[in-house]
C-alpha cells in the first residue's frame, strides 16, 4: 500500500505539537495544571471500532471519523481519579452525503458510539523524532 497522501513528516508533526505547547499548553500550566497533550489507542482498538462503524452504519454512505478534544470533568466518578480533569479526545462517526449538486456534507452519527478511554501518558509522552 502507499503511503497516504495527508501524511506529514515527523519533523513537522514535531513543530505543531511545540507550536500547542507554546500556546495553548502554557495557557492551561501558568493556572498551575499539569495537562496531558497526547492519547494513545491501539491499532486493535481502531481496528475494532472501525469494524463496528462498517457493520453498523448504513450502506452506501462514505464513513469518517470525527476528532473532537475533550476534557474529563473534575468530579467524574466514571474516570479514574488520575483523570479528572485532564484532556482527552473521543472519535466520532460521521457519514458524508454527497448533493445533487455535488457538494458534501459530512453529519455525525449519533446512532453509533464515539470511542474514548484512549491511555495517556503521565507525563506525557513527547514526540521526539530527533532524540529516538
Amino acid at each position: 500500500m502507499a503511503k497516504p497522501t495527508n501524511t506529514i513528516l515527523p519533523s513537522k508533526a514535531k513543530r505543531y505539537l511545540e507550536n500547542w505547547k507554546t500556546n495553548r499548553g502554557r495557557a492551561i500550566e501558568s493556572d498551575g495544571f499539569e495537562d496531558t497533550y497526547e492519547t494513545w489507542f491501539s491499532l486493535q482498538e481502531l481496528k475494532e471500532y472501525i469494524q463496528y462503524l462498517e457493520e453498523n452504519s448504513p450502506e452506501g454512505q462514505e464513513l469518517g471519523i470525527r476528532v473532537y478534544y475533550a476534557s474529563y470533568p473534575n468530579d467524574a466518578t466514571e474516570v479514574i481519579e488520575a483523570k479528572r480533569g485532564t484532556s482527552t479526545v473521543f472519535l466520532a462517526p460521521t457519514a458524508r452525503e454527497i448533493k445533487e449538486d455535488g457538494s458534501t456534507a459530512d453529519s455525525n452519527n449519533y446512532n453509533l458510539d464515539p470511542l474514548n478511554n484512549g491511555s495517556v501518558g503521565n507525563p506525557p509522552t513527547i514526540y521526539n523524532p530527533d532524540g529516538q
